[in-house]
């Protein structure tokens, strides 16, 4: 071999020795990984039961004060149909939407 290419072996190498225990390309070195595997399999069983007793102790948040109490779903929150609105929809829709505006249950705008 060249001295060129001895070189560059050297530098691979001293590369590889500076780089061993530190993190690779992956993201952590295969002994880290070893030992949060390991970790995980020791500790697997206090960390469902802390699950279980947080679970416990935290209640979720409802919903809706509304689905509580049995009002069901709330009111329709769009009251104005636009022009494109009637024009794009099916007829049988175009229909129920002319009949809520002339009802005066809805309000239509251009």
């Amino acid at each position: 071999m060249t001295d060129v290419h001895m070189s560059a072996l050297r530098i691979d190498e001293n590369t590889n020795r500076a780089n061993s225990g530190r993190t690779t390309k992956t993201g952590t070195s295969p002994e880290r990984k070893e030992y949060l595997r390991k970790y995980y399999r020791e500790n697997r069983e206090r960390a469902r039961e802390y699950q279980k007793q947080y679970s416990l102790k935290h209640k979720r948040k409802a919903r809706s004060e509304d689905l509580i109490l049995g009002k069901g779903r709330r009111e329709k929150i769009r009251s104005i149909f636009h022009q494109g609105d009637i024009m794009q929809s099916p007829t049988e829709k175009s229909i129920k939407m002319l009949d809520q505006i002339l009802k005066g249950e809805r309000f239509f705008t251009m």
